[in-house]
């Protein structure tokens, strides 16, 4: 779908509204995949969003008002806005699983209308690619640290969904072996996430040199090309045999890549009782995977979902800005440039080229 920048006149704030001067979003491969870029432009969304519709589910910026039922956030606050929400009422938060509140939708209500009177619509209640956004509160953590706004960015977006992925959905054990397929940002989160759990071997699968290269840099032990060889071969041979069923292998196999065919990869690099966390969103999105039965069945491995790590944004949410703060994960050289409205389409080409492994939106100064 084309990318145009138009103005939208918003809608009046409701009771538990927040208004965000937006001062970052990261230009994200889920966004490139949903508007039909690159390698997906051959398989359309297999549900409907209401057009038109402001991407971006997850942005930073300054509040500038509040609704009259707003209760944690203060005009002025420097806020992180993510698609996963914190509602605190639903039954899946009651039980610790915001990653499945029921305030998570792909597109929100009416934001507001064009001059042509067109109803617009926010992507995930963010709508993060635009001057100002209305997103309700549950969405929205004040922060108070000296992080840049596109280190944040990256934070709401696919860093902190590897980050939280290594380390809250399958925290990574001392010692352990633990495969990476995928290296933007969200497998970049899983490197540095095992790292800092102390795995004592990381390989890090990706096709393109730099990336392999940059997640060595983050403490990947190894970096393994998919098109030059058979890397479930190569895994298995590398890690040591620990008997039973299916003696070699990681312990841990984290998926990013985009590519269905790495969730089959990274369920054939794991060992027995071990623990595979997919956080892909494939280019096609309407592909299926094919897994064993029999492995499935009697190799004691457990499949984890990873929506954005499952942040809990109150609790967990100034730790990790703590680990970026200390220099324990490194956010900056995930940012691949930054670009204003009028470039974004051009920038989400290269982010669905593989060219760049982000871009942050900065709309306003």
């Amino acid at each position: 779908m084309p990318v145009e920048v138009e103005e939208v006149e918003l809608r009046p704030l409701g009771p538990i509204d927040v208004l965000i001067r937006v001062t970052a979003a990261n230009a994200c491969v889920t966004d490139a995949m949903f508007m039909g870029l690159g390698a997906s432009a051959e398989h359309p969304l297999p549900f409907p969003l209401p057009m038109p519709q402001i991407m971006g589910h997850g942005a930073v910026g300054v509040v500038e008002a509040v609704g009259e039922g707003v209760r944690w956030t203060r005009t002025g606050d420097r806020v992180v806005a993510t698609g996963n929400p914190l509602c605190r009422t639903c039954w899946y938060c009651s039980q610790g699983r915001p990653d499945q509140c029921v305030g998570i939708v792909l597109s929100g209500p009416v934001l507001g209308r064009t001059a042509d009177g067109a109803e617009v619509f926010p992507n995930a209640n963010i709508g993060g690619y635009a001057e100002h956004a209305i997103v309700p509160e549950i969405h929205v953590t004040p922060v108070e640290t000296e992080v840049p706004d596109d280190e944040l960015a990256l934070l709401a977006d696919g860093l902190g969904g590897g980050l939280g992925g290594a380390l809250l959905v399958s925290p990574v054990d001392f010692g352990s072996n633990v495969a990476v397929f995928g290296c933007g940002a969200c497998g970049l989160g899983y490197v540095q996430g095992a790292r800092l759990r102390g795995a004592e071997r990381i390989f890090a699968v990706d096709p393109i040199e730099s990336r392999r290269q940059l997640a060595v840099e983050l403490g990947a032990t190894d970096a393994l090309d998919p098109s030059a060889g058979d890397v479930v071969e190569t895994i298995l041979g590398a890690t040591p045999d620990r008997g039973g069923m299916y003696p070699r292998g990681v312990e841990y196999a984290f998926e990013a890549s985009g590519d269905e065919r790495a969730i089959e990869q990274a369920f054939a690099v794991t060992r027995s009782a071990g623990h595979v966390v997919l956080a892909s969103v494939p280019w096609n999105l309407a592909a299926s995977v094919s897994l064993p039965a029999v492995p499935l069945a009697i190799f004691g491995k457990t499949i984890h979902s990873c929506q954005w790590g499952h942040i809990n944004i109150v609790r967990d949410l100034a730790r990790l800005i703590r680990l970026l703060e200390r220099g324990e994960v490194r956010a900056g050289p995930l940012v691949g440039g930054h670009v204003r409205l009028d470039e974004l389409e051009p920038a989400l080409n290269r982010v669905a080229a593989r060219e760049t492994m982000s871009a942050v939106v900065t709309p306003t100064p």
